[in-house]
């Protein structure tokens, strides 16, 4: 006779803790199966079963959970977890709305924030973030995204939320990047911006947007050797989107190297084929560059995309009168 529920339990329990995750997964599936009315240890089954890269099965777990206990947080918030990944938002929502109606969990409603927000629900998704933060006031995340959702509508407002998180967390790297960038934008501290972006980048050295905010801001002092190093640091850790390379693009028209700029907007333009403002710049190179008839090209496939497109109407134009 095998071991019993307990001891198996108590097994299951002591493999996971001494990180034999593959030997507790079995013993989880096996409890699973003999006590298949109880969403904890369905629970326990998916949450190794996550660690172990097994998110199908796990998601299949946390809705078996969910079936037994339609109230189980747990289980709500572990399949949330998955199915963000994987971008099943209005699946996300419909799960975590209804957690709400059982239990009032700071969680639940940071994470219906973030899809609310994915699904342009922006007011829905500041109401979800303001009542994380009631729940838990040192919940640094929800006041660095209800922070992005001001950013455009209210500045200030953004700066203040950013600026809460770092209160909470001075080593929150994504507080420092866009307090940083919100600064630039706002034409204040410039030197503030710049320090807030520096420590991003010390924090996370990988994101390719601290180096985007703090070549532009380097760009606007003046300081083009320090802008250049920035772009080229983004491009580097971003190779495959297009807009480091149409940004790094632009700078280096502004600075006449137009055969390299030429290069870049082409590259980005190959990665986002249908981006008609990519077009237009890069008609605009190459009418500089004296190659009109290409120009002219990108500018008619420019406004077969946005027919009323005002740079390409206007630089067509102005081809025509040569």
């Amino acid at each position: 006779m095998g071991p019993g529920p307990d001891s198996l339990f108590e097994r299951a329990e002591h493999l996971e803790q001494e990180g034999n995750l593959q030997e507790a997964c079995e013993c989880w599936r096996l409890l699973a199966e003999e006590q298949r009315d109880d969403p904890a240890v369905s629970c326990r089954l998916a949450g190794v079963l996550v660690e172990l890269g097994l998110e199908d099965e796990a998601s299949r777990a946390f809705s078996h959970a969910l079936s037994i206990d339609p109230g189980c947080i747990a289980a709500a918030k572990g399949l949330s977890f998955i199915l963000i990944e994987r971008e099943e938002n209005e699946l996300v929502e419909r799960v975590l709305v209804n957690a709400t109606k059982y239990e009032k969990d700071a969680t639940v409603y940071f994470l219906l924030g973030i899809v609310q927000d994915r699904l342009g629900k922006r007011d829905e998704a500041k109401h979800n973030f303001e009542s994380a933060l009631k729940l838990r006031p040192d919940y640094e995340e929800a006041y660095f995204n209800l922070g992005l959702l001001f950013r455009e509508e209210s500045p200030a407002e953004a700066e203040r939320l950013m600026r809460k998180a770092l209160e909470i967390d001075s080593n929150y790297a994504p507080a420092h990047r866009e307090l940083g960038w919100i600064l630039v934008g706002r034409g204040g501290d410039l030197a503030a911006a710049e320090y807030h972006l520096q420590r991003s980048i010390e924090l996370d050295p990988g994101n390719e947007w601290a180096h985007i905010y703090l070549g532009n801001l380097m760009w606007r002092k003046g300081d083009l050797p320090a802008a250049r190093t920035a772009f080229m640091q983004a491009l580097e850790l971003a190779p495959a989107q297009a807009f480091p390379k149409s940004l790094f693009a632009e700078f280096l028209e502004g600075t006449k190297e137009l055969d390299q700029a030429q290069l870049l907007y082409e590259e980005a333009l190959s990665i986002d084929p249908a981006d008609a403002d990519l077009m237009v710049r890069l008609a605009g190179v190459l009418r500089k560059r004296g190659n009109s008839g290409s120009a002219r090209d990108y500018l008619v496939s420019a406004l077969q995309v946005v027919p009323d497109h005002p740079a390409a109407l206007r630089l067509l134009s102005e081809l025509d009168r040569l």
